[in-house]
C-alpha cells in the first residue's frame, strides 16, 4: 500500500508538472509569431528548452544515483517555478527565451521521477507503471491546452494587463509550487543509502564514459537509438504545429480575434492528442502483455508514421483532427514503452543515469527536430513532414534490433 501512494504521488507530480508544460507550450507559437518572429525562431524557442534537458538529465539523473531521488526532485520542480515566473512577466522574444532556458533545465527531472517509480516498482509491474506515467502526461495535455486556451485571450491584445501570459505563467507556477510542496511534505526517498553507489566519479554535464558505457549493453544502445530518432521525427512536427494550424486555417494572429481565434483551434488540438494519448497509454499494460513490449514499440513508430504522412493533407479542424488520431497514438505508445523497456534491460544501479541518458538523447532530437522543422517549414510546409516520415522509418528499422522476450501467458489483471 506503501509502495501504491508513492507511486501515486509521483504521478500526481508528473500530471501538475505536465499541465503546466501544456498550458504553455501550445501558446508558444502564437506569442513567437504575434512578436514577429518566422518558423525558425519558433523553433529555437522550442529546441532551447530541449537544449537545457540534454544539458541537465544525465546530470541530475547520476545526481539522484548518488544523493537520493527526492532532492534533485526538489530542486529541479524549483528551477520550473522560477522559469514560469518569468515567463507570467516575459513581454518580449528574449524573455520568452530566458524563461523556456529555466524552466528546459528544471523539465529535466522526468527521468529521475521514472527512476523513483522503477525503484517503488517490481519488475512485472513496470510497463504498467511506465504507461500511467505516460496517462498522466496525456491528462497534462488534455487540461493544459484547454487552460490555456481559456486563459490566454484575457487581455492579450494588450500585454501587461491581466490575462495573456500573465495569468498563463501564473497558473503553470501555482502548478510547480504544488509538486514541489507535494515532494517535500508527503514524498519520501527511495534510494536506500546502500543502494547510491551507481555515480562514482566527477559529475558531469555530457559524461560520454557514461554513454558509452550503456552503449556496450546491446539491448539498452538500440532502445537509446530508436528514443533519439523517433522523437526528432516527431519533434519536427512539434515546433511547427501552431503555425501549420494557423496557416491551413487562414487565421491573421495580428489582430486580438485572431490570436484568439488561433488559441482555440491549437487548444482543441493539443488537447484532442493528449485525450488519444491518455487512452491509447491506458491499454499499454494488457495489450503489451500479450503481445510484449517489443512488438507493441514497433507498432507505436508505424502509426507514428502513419500520422505525421496524413498530417500534410490538412483540411478544416475537424478533419486535423482526424489525421492526428494515429500520430498521438503512435507517440503515446512509445512514450510509455520505451522507458518502460529501458529499465527492463539496465542494471538496477544505473536506471537513473541510463534513463537521464535516453532523456538527453531525446533532447538531441528536440533540439534538432524543432530548428529542422522551422527551417524547412520557410522553404515550404510539406518538407517537416517528409523528413518526419523518414526519421520514423528508420526508428522502425533500427527497433527490429531489439529481440523479443517470452510474453508470459497469465491473464494481465493477476499482475
Amino acid at each position: 500500500m506503501r509502495t501504491n501512494r508513492r507511486a501515486a504521488i509521483i504521478y500526481a507530480i508528473i500530471f501538475l508538472d505536465l499541465l503546466a508544460f501544456g498550458i504553455v507550450v501550445p501558446q508558444l507559437g502564437i506569442y513567437a509569431k504575434h512578436f514577429g518572429a518566422d518558423a525558425l525562431t519558433q523553433g529555437l524557442l522550442v529546441g532551447c528548452y530541449s537544449a537545457m534537458q540534454f544539458l541537465f538529465a544525465p546530470l541530475l539523473g547520476r545526481w539522484s544515483d548518488r544523493i537520493g531521488r527526492r532532492p534533485v526532485l526538489v530542486v529541479s520542480l524549483l528551477t520550473s517555478l522560477a522559469g514560469h515566473v518569468l515567463f507570467a512577466l516575459a513581454h518580449s522574444l528574449p524573455l520568452l527565451f530566458a524563461a523556456r532556458l529555466i524552466d528546459g533545465l528544471g523539465g529535466a527531472n522526468v527521468a529521475t521521477a521514472q527512476a523513483y517509480l522503477s525503484d517503488v516498482t517490481p519488475p512485472e509491474r513496470r510497463s504498467k507503471a511506465m504507461a500511467a506515467v505516460g496517462m498522466s502526461f496525456g491528462m497534462g495535455f488534455i487540461l493544459g491546452p484547454v487552460v490555456g486556451a481559456v486563459l490566454a485571450p484575457w487581455g492579450t491584445h494588450h500585454w501587461g494587463a491581466y490575462g495573456g501570459n500573465l495569468a498563463i505563467g501564473s497558473v503553470a507556477a501555482a502548478c510547480s509550487l504544488a509538486t514541489m510542496v507535494m515532494t517535500i511534505v508527503w514524498l519520501p526517498e527511495s534510494l536506500a543509502p546502500e543502494q547510491r553507489h551507481g555515480a562514482r566519479g566527477p559529475l558531469r554535464f555530457v559524461d560520454l564514459a557514461s554513454l558509452r558505457s550503456a552503449w556496450a549493453l546491446p539491448e539498452v544502445r538500440n532502445l537509446l537509438l530508436v528514443n533519439l530518432i523517433s522523437v526528432a521525427g516527431f519533434a519536427v512536427l512539434h515546433a511547427i504545429l501552431s503555425y501549420f494550424l494557423i496557416d491551413q486555417l487562414h487565421i491573421v494572429v495580428r489582430s486580438a480575434e485572431g490570436v484568439k481565434s488561433a488559441q482555440r483551434a491549437t487548444g482543441w488540438v493539443f488537447g484532442w492528442i493528449g485525450i488519444v494519448s491518455f487512452l491509447a497509454q491506458g491499454g499499454v499494460h494488457a495489450v503489451a502483455h500479450r503481445l510484449g513490449e517489443e512488438r507493441l514499440l514497433r507498432m507505436g513508430l508505424i502509426l507514428q508514421t502513419v500520422g505525421l504522412a496524413l498530417l500534410p493533407i490538412g483540411g478544416s479542424l475537424g478533419w486535423l483532427l482526424l489525421w492526428c488520431f494515429p500520430l498521438a497514438v503512435g507517440s503515446a505508445l512509445c512514450n510509455a514503452l520505451l522507458p518502460a523497456l529501458l529499465t527492463l534491460h539496465s542494471p538496477p544501479e544505473r536506471r537513473g543515469e541510463i534513463l537521464g541518458l535516453s532523456s538527453s538523447l531525446g533532447s538531441i532530437g528536440r533540439i534538432g527536430g524543432p530548428l529542422c522543422g522551422g527551417w524547412l517549414y520557410d522553404l515550404s510546409p510539406t518538407a517537416p513532414f517528409a523528413v518526419g516520415v523518414a526519421l520514423t522509418l528508420v526508428a522502425v528499422a533500427v527497433s527490429w534490433s531489439v529481440p523479443e522476450r517470452v510474453v508470459a501467458c497469465q491473464d494481465p489483471a493477476s499482475a
